[in-house]
């Protein structure tokens, strides 16, 4: 059955929903070794083991879904005070005032508004060159951010499990975070600034992608 969803799901999607849950679970294995309450694997027959492995692959897609959707939450939770729309289109009133015109859109510019502006401008008006130069950074994004709340969740079902976390686990996690963190800001910045800077550019002819948008 995972093997099948698989399938039908783009390259995009199985990075964000399969690589999440293997930081979770690394994490888990690697605060039970430090605190000394690894089980035996020696114990347990083969078949066992493979029915634990397939155990642990079934449940890795609805786990990255569940660790994507907190992650989002987060997200539109942390952005909403600063304004200038969600953080999948945090753009300025400059910004929006020129990539409004460049849309055909009989509305009324609105932040309400940001992140539809923002995924047309991708989808139409970008060419295929740019559109992924932004999906691979905003790619590198979202499985950052996923990673943090993958690790933060490790040590949330930790406090459920019997082994005594270490001060080594939490500096390991902590540095994780940290490389994830910088990593996720810096991708967010790029893009938000490459579509500031596609605002501002007199429209090509070869501009239209076809792609996908990354928003």
């Amino acid at each position: 059955l995972a093997i099948r969803r698989l399938r039908v799901m783009d390259e995009t999607r199985q990075l964000r929903f399969l690589i999440p849950p293997f930081f979770t679970f690394g994490s888990l294995a690697l605060g039970a070794y430090l605190g000394h309450t690894l089980p035996n694997l020696s114990c347990y027959s083969t078949e066992k083991l493979i029915s634990i492995a397939a155990a642990l692959t079934a449940s890795s897609i609805p786990l990255g879904f569940f660790i994507t959707s907190a992650s989002i939450l987060l997200l539109r939770l942390i952005f909403r005070p600063f304004g200038n729309g969600p953080y999948e289109a945090h753009l300025s009133l400059p910004t929006r005032g020129r990539i409004w015109p460049k849309l055909g859109s009989e509305l009324p510019p609105d932040q309400k508004w940001n992140l539809y502006a923002a995924a047309t401008f991708d989808h139409e008006l970008f060419a295929h060159g740019i559109n992924r130069w932004i999906q691979r950074r905003w790619t590198i994004f979202n499985l950052s951010v996923h990673c943090i709340t993958s690790v933060m969740l490790a040590h949330i079902v930790a406090l459920f499990l019997p082994f005594q976390e270490k001060p080594r686990w939490f500096c390991f996690s902590a540095v994780l975070i940290f490389v994830f963190l910088i990593t996720a800001v810096i991708a967010w910045v790029e893009t938000m600034r490459m579509i500031e800077f596609q605002a501002y550019r007199r429209p090509s002819s070869n501009s239209t992608s076809g792609n996908p948008s990354s928003c």
